[in-house]
């Protein structure tokens, strides 16, 4: 009786065990598929012709410039992922994004790389009144300075808006670049 009662304990434990794998590995699975967080990123989703202003320091003259931007969802709807191409400073300018929300930390994440540089800026943040906020430490390779850096990027039908914001150790937040995208062929 005592080696039965074993058995059906043994059999009820691993009866158990494969069913919270089971519902494991589908709470695993649903992390891993697009919802509603990544949808909003289609609103970027395009070919757009861009004009660009830009301050390089309070109360300096603005810096105009004008690129292209290619965007397109990849890897199954789960990163945005963008190429910009255009002339800052008279010099050929190229960068690439890669944005996605993980569903395990809860935020929107993002990086920046460019032709003008060679670190990696990385973003988080939330969407906040419809307007994707994203946030980044940077150590400036020109001042040396730690400044944290804010992205503020939204869709309104076929034009597309993004503000990035500066703030030095210490300092104030300023704007320093605005950068206006219409899609192409508009």
């Amino acid at each position: 009786m005592r080696y039965t009662l074993l058995f059906l304990a043994f059999c009820l434990t691993a009866t158990l065990a494969v069913a919270q794998e089971e519902m494991d590995m589908e709470a695993m699975m649903a992390m891993t598929q697009p919802d509603e967080k990544h949808e909003f990123l289609h609103a970027f989703v395009g070919e757009w012709d861009y004009q660009s202003t830009m301050w390089p320091a309070p109360g300096a003259p603005p810096i105009e410039s004008e690129g292209t931007a290619n965007i397109e969802m990849n890897l199954g709807g789960r990163y945005l992922m963008g190429t910009h191409t255009g002339n800052m400073m008279g010099m050929p300018f190229e960068g690439r994004a890669v944005t996605g929300y993980d569903k395990a930390s809860g935020r929107y994440l993002s990086t920046w790389i460019d032709n003008f540089g060679t670190g990696i800026m990385m973003f988080e943040g939330q969407v906040e009144d419809g307007k994707l906020v994203l946030v980044a430490n940077y150590d400036n390779p020109m001042t040396g300075v730690t400044e944290e850096h804010k992205m503020v990027q939204w869709a309104e039908g076929d034009t597309y808006t993004m503000e990035y914001y500066a703030t030095p150790e210490g300092g104030e937040e300023t704007l320093s670049m605005r950068i206006v995208s219409t899609r192409a062929g508009d």
